[in-house]
């Protein structure tokens, strides 16, 4: 699961080790950590089984994606990108997996008070 660190204002990312999720001991990593990042916040698992994560870089007024090496995002090496930044865009994302295996993010431009929707250039 994808959360937004409010304390630190972070990306996170928790992978659960077991099908419950109990126990207590489940891998969180920072994905990213520039700014006020992190809100709004919408994972997928890619075909490769590696998450991805649509959300808002508030600092900026961004979209943001980030594709995770790993199914844990651990090591801090993920592949980050901005989608758009033409005005206040990336609040309340939605990321899916479209049939070619690239990511289709809606989100929202509070800018222009429109959904817009996004496919990122990062190869799936």
């Amino acid at each position: 699961m994808a959360y937004y660190d409010a304390t630190n204002g972070n990306l996170k990312v928790a992978r659960c080790n077991d099908k419950a999720c109990a126990g207590g001991n489940e891998a969180r990593t920072a994905v990213d950590t520039a700014a006020d990042v992190g809100a709004y916040p919408s994972l997928a698992i890619g075909l490769d089984g590696k998450p991805v994560v649509a959300y808002y870089h508030a600092t900026d007024g961004n979209l943001r994606f980030a594709r995770c090496n790993d199914p844990a995002c651990a090591g801090q090496n993920e592949s980050l990108a901005t989608l758009d930044n033409a005005g206040d865009v990336g609040q309340h994302t939605s990321v899916a997996i479209g049939l070619d295996g690239v990511p289709v993010i809606a989100y929202n431009d509070a800018t222009n008070e429109k959904v817009k929707i996004a496919r990122p250039a990062i190869v799936p």
